[in-house]
């Protein structure tokens, strides 16, 4: 670039168009922060649903009790468990279907300690203790330390109730899964359902496989391994729907985003006349001065988006302690949604939505300053 394209690019930069590029600018940035932090919220949600299904509903992989996992090091931990659906009763003859979840003390050891909070109470009872979710606790109207009769059908053509002692309230913050599910002792899940007890391995792997390569390798190895998303076929159907239906949302607002800057670029070639005219006269051919607001205009471009991406991916951070307050006024319309979860920063997805704005903004642009092949130095004597 020589002399005077620098001059030429520092003035569109630094002085005539100063204001107009920096108002698109700032623009430009907040679309694309709201744009990232958007996707990270989805996708940071979505995981955090994920891992609370996996965590707590079913494991990520489930086998019969009878496999020996062992020697596989992919593996973190293993639960045998006993699960059962039956009816719950609370006070004024209130009722909820349940499933019941047979464990051992160690289950909550770990990884599940990170997604669920308990809060005990240190009266004991003569009853098989049982441990429910503040959601449930709240429907059936049933608190610490309170007797609480469960009726389940046993496979044996009749009924079979037990009345059980409330030993803890837990929360997950996903009330979705958390409404039906109860935790309790796997001895309590035999004296109901004798041998039409359901039980399985519960498998938990580490952050270095996916569900789907450490299913493939047990399924290769004779084992018969079912991963959780085909035991919650619904909820994983309408996640990968809805990440995949926003993601298309925003690629299209980061494309009009993206015919926002080409209108950017034609404002500037409107207000610029006079000076490609005398650029001209000074020996800069159409080619070369398009060029160079071309660069100006991807200059600003490029660190608007490397703004907006620094802004939301930092703002991502801070927006947790903002949903946690939330949380916490028990607002009805969002009891439902998961609040609490960690941030994840979806790589692919968010330079997808830069690629996509870069993409456009590069064609639109470059249209756009087409208009200065027709801008000639006789529009000065036109002028005058």
């Amino acid at each position: 670039m020589n002399d005077l394209n620098k001059l030429l690019l520092s003035k569109i930069l630094f002085s005539s168009h100063k204001k107009k590029l920096k108002g698109s600018f700032i623009l430009i940035s907040l679309v694309v922060m709201l744009l990232v932090m958007s996707q990270i919220f989805v996708d940071s949600m979505s995981e955090g649903i994920v891992k609370r299904y996996a965590l707590l509903g079913s494991g990520h992989i489930e086998t019969s009790v009878l496999e020996d996992v062992s020697s596989y090091d992919f593996i973190e931990e293993e639960n045998d468990v006993s699960k059962g659906s039956a009816l719950a009763y609370g006070a004024d003859e209130v009722s909820q279907v349940v499933m019941l979840k047979g464990v051992d003390d160690s289950y909550f050891k770990k990884e599940r300690a990170s997604v669920i909070n308990f809060n005990m109470t240190d009266e004991t009872s003569t009853l098989s203790n049982i441990y429910i979710s503040k959601i449930l606790s709240e429907q059936l109207n049933i608190g610490l330390g309170d007797k609480m009769a469960i009726v389940a059908d046993n496979g044996a053509s009749r009924l079979f109730p037990k009345l059980c002692f409330v030993k803890g309230i837990y929360d997950s913050g996903y009330k979705e899964l958390d409404q039906y599910l109860i935790f309790c002792d796997k001895l309590l899940l035999s004296k109901i359902y004798n041998n039409n007890l359901e039980q399985h391995k519960e498998i938990i792997l580490n952050d270095g496989i996916s569900v789907q390569t450490a299913t493939s390798i047990m399924n290769n190895d004779g084992i018969n391994a079912i991963p959780w998303y085909s035991m919650e076929r619904d909820l994983y159907a309408n996640l990968l729907t809805s990440t995949q239906t926003l993601l298309i949302v925003f690629l299209a607002i980061a494309l009009l985003s993206g015919f926002f800057i080409s209108s950017v670029a034609s404002d500037l070639i409107s207000s610029s006349h006079r000076n490609i005219a005398i650029n001209k006269l000074l020996g800069l051919s159409s080619k070369k001065i398009r060029w160079v607001y071309f660069i100006a205009i991807e200059i600003v471009t490029l660190l608007s988006i490397l703004c907006g991406m620094i802004l939301g991916i930092a703002m991502s951070f801070i927006f947790p302690v903002f949903l946690q307050f939330l949380a916490k006024q028990s607002i009805s319309s969002l009891s439902w949604y998961l609040l609490t979860f960690d941030i994840n920063i979806p790589i692919r997805k968010l330079l997808l939505i830069t690629l996509s704005l870069l993409t456009v903004s590069f064609l639109s642009v470059y249209l756009s300053l087409k208009r200065a092949n027709k801008i000639e130095p006789m529009y000065l004597l036109n002028q005058d």
